[in-house]
């Protein structure tokens, strides 16, 4: 990832994936009623149906710096480039705080 990639992610940030692995209650969240008709509202008008792409917990350690302000569209850079300025809106990110 280099100084860029590690600035960017954390130094002391810890990401766990695959979380239907890990717990059941994950199966909760994709049966939530809110969820379902934010991500129906956004991104139902421009396709047919639409993926879970990722399912993460990130634990932000002590002393890590914010992250800057960014699109997770932006992984699919080149969809976002090529439809530019008209892009529509292709994924739903939510971050869920927890002390």
């Amino acid at each position: 990832m280099g100084l860029a990639g590690t600035a960017f992610v954390g130094a002391n940030t810890v990401r766990f994936s695959s979380l239907p692995l890990l717990d059941d209650a994950y199966f909760d969240m994709l049966d939530n009623e809110v969820y379902a008709a934010i991500a129906d509202a956004v991104l139902l008008p421009h396709c047919g149906s639409y993926w879970v792409n990722t399912g993460q917990i990130m634990y932000v350690g002590p002393g890590e710096t914010a992250q800057v302000l960014h699109r997770d569209a932006d992984n699919w850079w080149e969809y976002v480039r090529s439809a530019w300025p008209d892009v529509v809106d292709i994924t739903v990110s939510a971050m869920i705080g927890h002390e």
